[in-house]
């Protein structure tokens, strides 16, 4: 009842101007990246989204607007004395655990408005919702079977779930230095580092356990359903290892305090 009841506390929070201004950043970024398509003619949307996706900028858009909205609320919390307060009323333990969540939503919630935001934005661009021979996402097979609404649910799904790896894991890093930019630099920082150290050791750069098949590639495999399963599964895992260690490491501190 104390997790439920601090999470709706933190909850409450995440949907706020700041969101909303992220969403709008993130689109405009994804935007901005898509540029690159106006070389093809008659492009689709799908198209649009691949070749922003391809850009640099997704390592803004990726990396560290997901972060902004509330992966910093933590240390705010910090800095204000506040987190002795929440841990008394709600407990160290699900306190904790109501900031990582909701951290991951905010992200979750970023990436899909900046997604929904930028398809809307490519409409007056382009009428075709469909895909392009160019296209290679495994979600093509939903579009070539006619199934265009699911399709772009699933794969706006699937690149949410980036968000929410994001999120929580700005927050996490939180849990161990008390400052907000730590947020923001952290994903980024961390998953350059991580696919510099596994660069000679996984061969299969397509692969789910590249890194970044976790944030803003999409393995190879052979179904769309596959695809999204196996990127749910490897968001469920990262998050409950985020949370039962930043939950083991704030009941320790807040013990020895």
């Amino acid at each position: 009842m104390r997790i439920c009841q601090a999470c709706l506390a933190q909850l409450r929070q995440i949907f706020s101007l700041r969101l909303l201004a992220c969403g709008v950043v993130f689109a405009l970024g994804q935007v901005l990246g898509a540029m690159g398509a106006f070389q093809f003619q008659e492009p689709s949307a799908m198209y649009f989204l691949e070749i922003s996706l391809g850009s640099g900028l997704t390592y803004l858009t990726f990396f560290v607007v997901p972060a902004i909205p509330f992966s910093m609320s933590l240390a705010e919390d910090w800095d204000e004395h506040a987190v002795s307060y929440w841990t008394v009323r709600s407990g160290p333990g699900a306190y904790t655990f109501s900031k990582l969540f909701s951290a991951a939503a905010s992200g979750f919630f970023t990436v899909l408005l900046g997604l929904l935001l930028f398809l809307v934005a490519v409409s007056g661009l382009t009428s075709d919702y469909g895909v392009n021979e160019d296209c290679s996402s495994v979600y093509v097979y939903l579009f070539m079977e006619g199934k265009v609404f699911l399709g772009w649910t699933m794969l706006f799904l699937h690149y949410a779930l980036s968000g929410a790896i994001i999120g929580m894991f700005g927050m996490f890093c939180t849990i161990f230095f008390h400052n907000p930019f730590v947020a923001l630099a952290a994903p980024l920082s961390a998953f350059l580092l991580l696919t510099r150290l596994l660069n000679g050791l996984i061969a299969d750069h397509n692969s789910i356990f590249w890194p970044y098949t976790w944030i803003t590639a999409i393995h190879l495999v052979d179904s769309p359903y596959r695809a999204f399963g196996e990127k749910l599964l490897v968001t469920l895992i990262l998050c409950a290892f985020m949370s039962l260690a930043g939950v083991f490491y704030m009941k320790r501190r807040i013990r020895r305090a």
